[in-house]
């Protein structure tokens, strides 16, 4: 009778876990996760099992809660493509990005807020002041829609005159004039085509939080 128990391939009669079992179990284990993490892109993305779309689309979310405006959905692409630049080409960022633990993730969010004040600044200054300072600084935004006030300046009651979304006012500018050269739409195809590969992971344990 104890022979047709569901758990009796697994232990030998003296309690002990069947070795074979043990070892399929680990090779089919490590087999799932090869298989994951070939679906994300070389780079930033497979190196380190980050998502930087997500936490890019998540700082976007962030600032368009507190302003109560949507932004363009070009600045999550345009945050995910900085981050791949400079874990390409910055020995220091990527140094970051490959420590231990929860440290790389923390980081990514501090640099991407940092990047996304920097676009503000340049497109919509006016949406720019209404930010708090820290959130330049890369601490978190509170929760819920705040007022339109000038944060920033010394007088709360000034803002600068609303402008309209103008992508060039970002791309002519000498820190962000290698967005021009790759285009905004190839990058968009490119995130479009790694969404069901995405979606996959994230329901594999891979989902980040803030």
């Amino acid at each position: 009778m104890k022979a047709n128990h569901p758990v009796a391939a697994v232990y030998d009669h003296r309690g002990r876990r069947s070795q074979s079992a043990a070892t399929t179990k680990a090779g089919r284990a490590r087999g799932d996760a090869a298989a994951i993490l070939a679906e994300f892109r070389p780079g930033l993305e497979r190196d380190t099992q980050l998502m930087p779309w997500l936490i890019a689309e998540t700082v976007c979310d962030e600032v368009s809660q507190f302003l109560g405006l949507d932004l363009p959905a070009r600045y999550a692409v345009w945050l995910e493509a900085k981050a791949e630049l400079c874990y390409s080409g910055r020995r220091h960022f990527h140094k970051l990005m490959r420590g231990r633990g929860n440290a790389p993730r923390d980081w990514l969010y501090v640099f991407m807020r940092h990047w996304l004040a920097s676009i503000l600044h340049l497109e919509r200054p006016d949406l720019c002041r209404c930010l708090p300072m820290s959130f330049v600084y890369g601490q978190r935004l509170p929760h819920g829609t705040h007022p339109p006030i000038n944060r920033v300046g010394c007088r709360p009651d000034f803002l600068p005159a609303p402008r309209g979304w103008e992508p060039s006012r970002v791309t002519r500018h000498h820190r962000w004039a290698w967005l021009a050269r790759i285009g905004t739409a190839d990058l968009a195809e490119r995130r479009h085509r790694r969404q069901p590969a995405n979606r996959h992971a994230k329901s594999r344990g891979f989902l980040l939080w803030v």
